[in-house]
């Protein structure tokens, strides 16, 4: 999504952060699919190392690893990815040809007179 070397996609971000509650619900869903399945991942691997043979948990727990991360990464990009994908690029688009802000030497809250 925002591609460390683009300076305008993450000043887009950092924008939609600060500024967008509906960017930051998404973010949120994002994190908590991440948390939940990766959470879930964990929850499964220790009741299989107390009931399963120790020679089964060493594949299934790579297994049940890939699988968390798989179902993270599909559910995840259901619930906020490509929202999230295309709010940064209108954000970066509209910054792009918007046209630049004057500056004023005059001390913020006063009117030049």
């Amino acid at each position: 999504m925002a591609d460390p070397g683009d300076a305008a996609k993450g000043a887009a971000w950092d924008r939609l952060t600060a500024r967008s509650a509906r960017f930051r619900r998404v973010q949120s869903r994002h994190s908590a699919v991440w948390g939940a399945a990766l959470l879930g991942e964990c929850v499964a691997r220790v009741i299989g190392a107390f009931t399963l043979p120790v020679d089964t948990m060493v594949w299934l727990g790579t297994v049940m690893l890939v699988v968390a991360i798989v179902v993270a990464t599909v559910v995840s990009g259901m619930v906020g990815i490509q929202t999230m994908a295309r709010m940064l690029a209108a954000e970066a688009a509209d910054t792009a040809t918007a046209p630049a802000r004057s500056v004023s030497a005059a001390p913020a809250g006063t009117a030049a007179r």
